[in-house]
């Protein structure tokens, strides 16, 4: 009867520290996970919203080709005229709202 005593307690023993081991690895893959979900989500929005703006973009270059008769140096200077213009609307915008 004591030999099946002393075996239960050490046994016990080393299943408590596995218990807290697994418990400790388990809540760091579950804080790594929550991160990485993070950076995952910032990722997926900025590759949307790149891909929506090179969609933008094609369909502006088509309308203004096909439909408006512009060449494509034409609309090469145009967007090259816009994109200070758009920068300084952007940088206006941003010191309004603050």
């Amino acid at each position: 009867m004591e030999f099946a005593d002393e075996w239960n307690n050490s046994d016990f023993d080393c299943l408590d520290s596995a218990k807290k081991l697994v418990g400790s690895v388990a809540r760091l893959c579950l804080e790594a996970w929550k991160m990485e979900e993070a950076i995952n989500i910032r990722l997926k929005h900025t590759l949307a919203f790149l891909i929506g703006a090179i969609i933008a973009a094609a369909i502006l270059r088509h309308v203004g080709h096909v439909y408006g008769g512009f060449s494509r140096q034409e609309l090469r200077t145009y967007a090259l005229f816009a994109i200070p213009a758009a920068t300084l609307a952007f940088y206006f915008a941003q010191r309004r709202g603050t």
